[in-house]
């Protein structure tokens, strides 16, 4: 049945994440670089107790203009505020987009 499926689909998008249930999906938090790659930067939120760490691709780094590497733009230990974007599993994807 359609209307069960829809149903189905809507429950599972709204439930929490079970294995970082603090986070918010769109939440704004303060972070730490803690390594660079080509394609994006490992940050570490730092507003939490446990060790929570997800990607900013390069990407996501800017809303205009074209980044090739984010070690042009990144070194470990710079501050950053980033927001969440998706969460699956226990991969964590960030962007800086909408705070700049």
């Amino acid at each position: 049945n359609r209307h069960e499926h829809n149903k189905r689909q809507n429950s599972r998008s709204r439930s929490p994440n079970k294995i970082y249930p603090e986070l918010v999906l769109g939440g704004f938090y303060d972070g730490l670089v803690t390594r660079v790659e080509q394609y994006g930067a490992f940050i570490r939120l730092t507003e939490f107790m446990e060790r929570r760490e997800g990607l900013l691709h390069v990407s996501q780094i800017r809303s205009t203009g074209r980044i090739i590497s984010a070690k042009d733009i990144f070194q470990p230990g710079n501050k950053v505020r980033v927001s969440v974007i998706r969460i699956e599993g226990h991969r964590i994807s960030l962007t800086m987009q909408e705070t700049e």
